[in-house]
């Protein structure tokens, strides 16, 4: 999760829990009751398993669910229903250290992305700045500045809402409240994020454009940060005067739940016999060689992600496609080089644009990537409406292979034109990526067999397949084909579309870039 900046907060929430843990030890251990040995048992028996699916199926999410189901079953164990119940009010704020599973952050920050885009553009109305805004692009009459992944304010929202959570445990706030303050902490986020965007560019339009990047625009950052905690704590105290008055102290002890009735020792238990401990620490070690395998057998696989760490290839020559391409005119070529990589932007964008008639074609390769990158994000974050298909197979076939190559295409449309996308992802030895654990989870009988072949890999067989789709073959480049109209193609125009793709494609898979990089590479 370290790759992830919208993560990075987590080591200090789970010390923090260990920390509250820690001071209503003496609760814990008063509340504590006997736990039942059979219940206990199948929590451990759950937990194992879930941590030896984790390590299967390669998935940190399952990996870090098990650990925090492990220490609720221990709590339960060594204190029973009354020690646990007490120990979940700090215990549930394990929650907000388990990462949103299937991608559903990135989509998150994409919505953000256009929201924080949105509303700032309307604080820029209301100040009566000049610009106008494509998606997550404000353009002002003197820069353009683009709400990238970090701008999306999911650090802030992330960040936030562990730091409120906290706040609300250590003072022990009733349940109600607690819900409250978190409900408010994401309208303040929303907020404080596109006011910090506006100061962005303001201050660099008109003060300095030291405050769009690096060290002003992370100052800019954490005093938005501040902003919206003193938001949270203020609203908070407020409705609580308004509510119970000036003097409202010591009110919420509804987080501190009733008492089960004490044990006698007051100690922690653990109802299992010797035989059964050690049974569990043998099961347990027996995990946790499998563990030590899936990780010797997936570390080539990680360091290959590292993309300063790939051999590098030529790059793209304008004179890999021909001045006439299909009755298309080639009228321009440029590199353009970009010095921070996101999300949706590569390093290095080899760009021709070919002409026919009245109509026009741009022609993008581009990299590097670490994976599959679909360009239906980026497109949308341009502010287009698209209607995606991935994987269609075309009519040439993979050599030596016998399978149909396969490309994906996007529809789009703006207020005033049509778009149309072509792109496919290609390694080094110009073979198609396709998106790491691409699971048909409709079909059931699909998904267990997907499943059972990472599970597979994972323990060092089948190493080809699931490499595969990882993309070992790295650095991994987009071929992209976009047209616009201001009218909708017709099905005749996105065939010769598709025919001169196709066509590209092939051109640039023979040319220097993937003919040389197939028998030799160059390291950094």
């Amino acid at each position: 999760m370290w790759a992830n900046g919208h993560y990075q907060f987590f080591p200090l929430l789970l010390a923090t829990v260990a920390g509250l843990l820690w001071t209503r030890r003496h609760d814990v251990s008063v509340r504590s009751t006997e736990p039942t040995p059979w219940l206990f048992l199948t929590g451990l028996v759950g937990v194992a398993s879930l941590a030896l699916l984790g390590h299967l199926v390669y998935s940190g999410l399952i990996g870090i669910v098990a650990t925090f189901l492990g220490i609720c079953v221990l709590a339960y164990g060594a204190y029973g229903a009354g020690g646990l119940w007490t120990a979940s009010a700090v215990l549930w704020l394990l929650i907000l250290a388990v990462p949103l599973p299937l991608g559903l952050d990135q989509t998150l920050i994409l919505q953000m992305q256009f929201f924080a885009s949105s509303l700032a553009s309307k604080l820029l109305d209301g100040l009566g700045i000049l610009h106008f805004r494509e998606g997550v692009i404000l353009v002002t009459e003197k820069s353009q500045f683009m709400t990238e992944e970090a701008c999306s304010g999911i650090r802030s929202l992330f960040s936030s809402l562990a730091v409120v959570a906290v706040y609300s445990v250590t003072l022990r706030h009733s349940w109600g409240r607690v819900i409250f303050n978190l409900m408010q902490t994401i309208f303040w986020v929303l907020l404080g994020n596109a006011i910090r965007l506006v100061a962005v560019v303001v201050l660099a339009d008109n003060v300095d454009r030291w405050y769009a990047t690096g060290t002003g625009h992370e100052l800019l950052g954490i005093v938005a940060f501040v902003f919206i905690l003193g938001m949270v704590i203020s609203t908070d105290a407020l409705l609580t005067i308004l509510i119970y008055g000036p003097s409202a102290e010591g009110l919420d002890e509804s987080l501190d739940p009733p008492s089960f009735g004490a044990s006698a020792e007051g100690m922690p238990i653990f109802p299992l016999r010797p035989h059964a401990v050690w049974l569990l620490v043998g099961t347990l070690s027996m995990i946790g060689i499998v563990g030590l395998r899936v990780a010797s057998v997936h570390r080539n696989g990680l360091q290959s992600l590292n993309l300063t760490a790939v051999p590098t290839i030529p790059n793209p020559v304008e004179g890999d496609l021909p001045p006439t391409l299909n009755g298309w005119q080639r009228v321009s070529f440029e590199h353009v080089e970009r010095t921070v990589s996101t999300t949706t932007l590569a390093k290095d964008s080899f760009v021709w644009k070919y002409t026919n008639g009245n109509s026009a074609v741009v022609i993008s390769v581009d990299c590097p990537w670490a994976e599959w990158h679909n360009l239906n994000v980026c497109y949308a974050a341009l502010g287009w409406e698209t209607d995606a298909k991935y994987f269609i197979p075309n009519a040439r076939q993979v050599p030596d292979t016998g399978k149909r190559e396969t490309q994906s295409e996007l529809v789009m449309t703006k207020a005033d034109r049509t778009g149309f996308v072509i792109f496919t992802v290609v390694d080094r030895n110009g073979q198609e990526l396709s998106p790491t654990r691409h699971l048909e989870i409709q079909n059931p009988v699909a998904f267990a067999r997907a499943v059972l072949q990472e599970a597979t890999a994972s323990l060092g067989f089948g190493l080809e397949a699931q490499f595969e789709v990882v993309g070992l073959q790295l650095p991994a480049t987009t071929i992209q084909m976009l047209t616009e109209s201001p009218e909708s193609l017709t099905g005749p125009q996105l065939d010769e579309l598709r025919v001169l793709y196709n066509q590209v494609r092939h051109d640039l898979l023979n040319s220097r870039r993937w003919t040389s990089s197939q028998t030799s590479a160059v390291t950094p």
